[in-house]
């Protein structure tokens, strides 16, 4: 594609999708992250990925992260400089706690975190540093 003027680059910068659920197992997925860094929108459902890359905290403009049924124990505490993030999927995963500094993620609007190990104490520290946002465990 020949794209000519700054808008019509941006244009096409804010509309890309990747939504690689079931359709491909994600065995790097720092190749993402490196090569878009202004992703918006982010699907990885369903890859058997046991972890993810600290380089994800380098997407700026994402909004919406979907997580849902992989292999993640921990989340890198990077997640939480995607500070435009409003919408985060972590559901059928392994997951016992979120990052300690998940209060950074002040526009997060809706999280949901069903069939996970997250204790009680950790279900509560998780709703007091998001006290905005609707949590669904």
């Amino acid at each position: 594609i020949m794209l000519n003027t700054k808008r019509e680059k941006q244009a096409i910068i804010y509309h890309i999708i990747i939504d690689t659920s079931k359709s491909m197992q994600v065995h790097q997925p720092e190749l993402y992250t490196m090569l878009i860094k202004h992703l918006q929108n982010l699907n990885l459902e369903d890859n058997l990925l046991h972890q993810l890359p600290k380089t994800i905290g380098d997407l700026k403009d994402l909004k919406s992260l979907i997580l849902t049924k992989n292999k993640l124990t921990v989340l890198p505490e990077e997640i939480c400089n995607c500070k435009s993030l409003e919408l985060l999927i972590l559901s059928d995963n392994n997951l016992t706690h979120l990052p300690s500094n998940i209060a950074k993620l002040n526009k997060l609007r809706t999280l949901i975190l069903l069939n996970n190990n997250l204790t009680e104490e950790e279900k509560d520290r998780i709703k007091i540093a998001l006290p905005k946002c609707d949590i669904r465990f």
